[in-house]
């Protein structure tokens, strides 16, 4: 019986060749375009969700005109938490984070100087917020000072062979 059916659907493919290619070009797509939005949803749901209270963790953007658009940035108005903690009192922290422009700014550190293109000031209640691995220093003591910073492991490893803690060598200028 099976077999019956298999064949019925063969002569069909064939002899309505152009119908059976439509339908089945179809299918693919669909197929196709259910997976890929299936990706993508997927992936915007698990974004940053290995810090323990993703679930009560919001970005805001920072919006800047340039001509006939809005260039969005990761950085937050430097105004922006005295007013979120006064108005929205369950508002449980709040970190402002600001983003140094990479072409304009320059890092010192013994006697060299480089650009690099992530560096963001934030305040100390950043490590609160978020959950990082530290390989030295302590989260809640980090950013008490103002002249201190906190830097990955690769950058450790460039400008001071890995053992960058406690180190007072560097400087960061920002060009206007």
């Amino acid at each position: 019986m099976l077999q019956s059916f298999f064949k019925i659907a063969l002569r069909n493919l064939v002899r309505y060749r152009a119908f059976s290619l439509i339908n089945i070009l179809g299918l693919t797509m669909g197929i196709a375009c259910a997976l890929f939005i299936f990706l993508i949803v997927k992936y915007e749901l698990s974004y940053d969700r290995y810090h323990a209270k993703a679930d009560r963790i919001y970005r805001i953007n920072k919006g800047s005109p340039k001509e006939s658009t809005v260039d969005y940035d990761t950085g937050t108005p430097q105004g922006l938490a005295p007013i979120l903690r006064e108005e929205f009192p369950e508002i449980e922290n709040v970190a402002v984070i600001f983003k140094l422009n990479p072409e304009k700014t320059q890092i010192k550190v013994n006697e060299v100087l480089t650009r690099e293109k992530d560096i963001y000031f934030v305040q100390p209640q950043f490590f609160q917020l978020f959950d990082f691995t530290w390989k030295q220093g302590n989260p809640q003591t980090a950013l008490d000072d103002p002249n201190e910073v906190v830097i990955s492991e690769s950058l450790a490893q460039k400008f001071f062979n890995g053992d960058a803690l406690g180190k007072t060598s560097g400087s960061i200028m920002s060009m206007t």
